[in-house]
This record gives C-alpha cells, sequence and structure tokens, in this order.
C-alpha cells in the first residue's frame, strides 16, 4: 500500500507514493523506506553514521542501509558482473535472483550484446587517497588554486571543463571526466582532454512517471554509442544502484525543504561527483562551489553566460539547486572536517 506497481522490461518494479503534507517520501524497491523532516533511522546507522532525516550518511568505508556492512559501497560504475547478479544475463531456467534494480537492463539480445560490449566484466571501485573535486564556476576565475588542485592524487572535473589557458586557477591535471551529455559522439575533438578517463553519467529523472527508466537508459545507449566508435577511449557508465543511492540521498537531506509530490528538484553533476568522491576519496576537496562571481563559468560558456542574483538563494529554481547543494556540502565540511573541505 506504499505505491503501485509498474513493468519495464518483463520487471516488476515499485513506483512509490508519497505524503506531501508530512513531506514524506518514500524509497527503495519495495518503497520500504522513508525520508521525511527530522525522521529516526532504524537502528541508529549502526552507530556508524549520521542519521539524515530517516536516511544514513555512513562513515568512510561501511555501507548498507544502516551502515551495517564494513565494506565500502559496491563499485559505481555498471559492470557485467551486476548485470549477472541480477539475472538479466547468464541466470539459469527457474533459478531464483534476488529482486534489483539490475533487473531494469533487461533488453533484447542485440542490445544486450552491445551493452555487455560496452562494459567492463568487473569493474574495481574507485579508491583515493585524496580527490580534488573540481566544479565550473566563474569564482575559480577569481583563484589561483592549481598547484593546490594538482596535489591531489585524483582529481575529477565535468562537463568538458578546460585546464589549457587556466593552470594556474584550476591545475592542469585530470584523473576522471564526467560528462552528462554527448555531443563528443558526433565529434570527439569537442573534449577538452583526449587522454583521460570518461565517466557517463546523468542529471535526468531514474524512474519517471511516464516512460519509466526511458530517459536514463538513453544515456546508457550514449555511452554504448561512444564506446562502439571510440574502443581506445577507457569509459564508463554510472550504475543504477549508485545513481538511486545518489538520489536517495539528496531527498533525505532535501527533505526540509521540498515536498515530495510537487518538487521538480534534481541533483546536479556536481552532486553525483560529491557523492562518489564520499564513497570513493578518504579525503574530499571541494573547489569553486560557489555562486559568489557573476559569471556562471570560469571559462567562456553558451550553457549560461551570467548567475542570475535570485540563483543564490537556496530556494530557488525548478530542478537544479545549487545554492541549495552548496549548503549541504558546506555542512559536510562542518560535520566531516576530516572528510571534506571546501575552497570556495
Amino acid at each position: 500500500g506504499r505505491g503501485r506497481c509498474v513493468e519495464w522490461a518483463g520487471h516488476e518494479f515499485c513506483m512509490c507514493a508519497h505524503d506531501n503534507a508530512a513531506r514524506a517520501r518514500r524509497l527503495g524497491l519495495s518503497c520500504e523506506r522513508e525520508v521525511a523532516p527530522a525522521a529516526a533511522c532504524d537502528g541508529g546507522c549502526s552507530g556508524r553514521g549520521a542519521c539524515v532525516n530517516g536516511w544514513c550518511e555512513c562513515e568512510f568505508g561501511r555501507s548498507g542501509r544502516n551502515c551495517e556492512v564494513d565494506a565500502p559501497p559496491p563499485p559505481a560504475f555498471l559492470d557485467r558482473r551486476a548485470l549477472r547478479e541480477a539475472g538479466v544475463v547468464g541466470a539459469k531456467e527457474g533459478s531464483c535472483v534476488a529482486a534489483s534494480w539490475g533487473a531494469a537492463y533487461a533488453r533484447n539480445a542485440t542490445r544486450m550484446r552491445r551493452l555487455l560490449a560496452s562494459l567492463p566484466d568487473d569493474a574495481a571501485p574507485l579508491r583515493c587517497e585524496t580527490c580534488a573535486l573540481v566544479s565550473n564556476a566563474g569564482v575559480l576565475a577569481r583563484r589561483e588554486y592549481g598547484a593546490a588542485i594538482d596535489a591531489n592524487e585524483c582529481v575529477w572535473r565535468m562537463n568538458r571543463a578546460p585546464t589549457k589557458g587556466f593552470e594556474g586557477r584550476v591545475g592542469s591535471k585530470t584523473t576522471l571526466d564526467y560528462v552528462n551529455s554527448f555531443p563528443h559522439i558526433r565529434g570527439i575533438g569537442i573534449l577538452p582532454r583526449l587522454d583521460t578517463t570518461l565517466l557517463h553519467g546523468m542529471t535526468v529523472e531514474l524512474m519517471a512517471r511516464e516512460g519509466l527508466f526511458e530517459r536514463y537508459m538513453a544515456w546508457v545507449d550514449g555511452h554504448v554509442s561512444f564506446t562502439e566508435q571510440h574502443p581506445q577511449h577507457a569509459a564508463y557508465v554510472l550504475g543504477l544502484d549508485f545513481m538511486v543511492a545518489s538520489w536517495d540521498a539528496y531527498w533525505a537531506y532535501l527533505a526540509p525543504h521540498e515536498a515530495p509530490a510537487t518538487s521538480q528538484a534534481r541533483p546536479s553533476s556536481g552532486w553525483h561527483m560529491a557523492r562518489l568522491a564520499l564513497a570513493s576519496c578518504a579525503k574530499v576537496n571541494m573547489y569553486g562551489f560557489s555562486l559568489e562571481a557573476d559569471d556562471f563559468h570560469y571559462f567562456d560558456s553558451l550553457v549560461q553566460e551570467k548567475v542570475r542574483p535570485a540563483e543564490r538563494d537556496p530556494g530557488y529554481g525548478v530542478t537544479h539547486k545549487f545554492a541549495r547543494e552548496h549548503e549541504v556540502f558546506r555542512r559536510w565540511a562542518e560535520e566531516m572536517p576530516e572528510r571534506v573541505e571546501i575552497f570556495s
């Protein structure tokens, strides 16, 4: 009674119902969890995490719904192992497979062969002692963070942010490039670097009321197309397990501010990469996550030139709420100073 059953690719999933008046949002494969303002966490996060409106923010190296697992979260990148465990490939007839988000990848034989060819067999988890997560914000044009950024073991950038000509500001080292759209399929030259690993992600709703997983799977298909055209270029795609967990965390932190039945908010690329960094890096250094400057980006961009004054209000916006996310990042730095540091 916490949602309705919907079918996708021959598998059933729950479309959860929400309590708008109480700002309560149901989460999970069976709508078995709830986040709401000041909601308690069952099990107290096993004493190994902080409760955030009914959701557990686990310590580094812990995982599970209640931080009960003494191990990091599973790899964020989709791999063939995840598809085998979900039973969408290699399952014996009559075998019993536990319900999972991985069942959503079921597809016809031709499309499955193409998907499998684009994935590693077993993606090793990302593990870094120090990570620099570099935003694209205009404030970085006022800073000289280059040497400090390059001193990190891992340096992650997003959405084709350039380094050439900006080395003093943002450094020159890059170990992972996150992209949430696919113009590089039409021409790889649009990428500012051709020697770094690409991570294909997305900010679209994962399970829409209209079309269910269609939009997410379109991004997965984009990843498949890229790897077919550029097999020599290392590229991964974020899997549903990670993406669902990132969205769940987003709704937990926004629970006091967003009515679940009416909100159209959705996490930004920076949010998803910050969640990946928390899961992967012992120390996360975040650079430029600020709307202080009037320029939206530190480089010329056709997407948006200027910061609208209203965007500095955490409640502003229909979809991406950058100022609200920046509030959360500052909260992490205050509550987990040994884990997160903000350089704005």
